[in-house]
C-alpha cells in the first residue's frame, strides 16, 4: 500500500509595492483596497524616473508572472508586488480580482 502525503505550502505576505501612473483608471480602486487591507505598502509612480528604475530592477524576477504587454508594448497597470517577511516576491497582481485572490489565499498579519 502506497502512502501519499500532502504538503501544504503557506506563505505570509507582509507588504506590497504598487506601481501606477496618474492616468491609470484601475489604479485608484486597487490602491484604496490595499490601504484598508492592513498591509504595509508603498506606491511607486512610473511617471518618475526612479519609479521606472525600481520596476526595471524587479521585472526580471516577475516577467513570467505578468500578463502580456499591449499592442503598444505597455505593461498592464497596476502592477502589485507582494512580499514576504524576507522581502521575497511571493505574488504578482494586475487587477482587483488578482489582489483579492492573493489576499484571500494568504495569511496577512501586521
Amino acid at each position: 500500500m502506497q502512502c501519499h502525503s500532502l504538503i501544504k505550502v503557506v506563505f505570509m505576505i507582509t507588504s506590497y509595492k504598487i506601481f501606477t501612473l496618474p492616468t491609470c483608471i484601475k489604479c485608484p480602486s486597487v490602491k484604496e483596497f490595499l490601504k484598508i487591507s492592513g498591509l504595509l505598502g508603498q506606491e511607486i509612480n512610473l511617471k518618475e524616473k526612479e519609479g521606472l528604475l525600481e520596476l526595471r530592477n524587479y521585472y526580471t524576477q516577475v516577467k513570467d508572472k505578468m500578463p502580456p504587454r499591449d499592442a503598444h508594448g505597455n505593461l498592464p497597470l497596476p502592477i502589485v508586488l507582494f512580499f514576504d517577511d524576507q522581502n521575497n516576491i511571493e505574488k504578482v497582481a494586475n487587477s482587483m480580482d488578482d489582489v483579492q485572490n492573493v489576499l484571500g489565499n494568504s495569511v496577512v498579519n501586521n
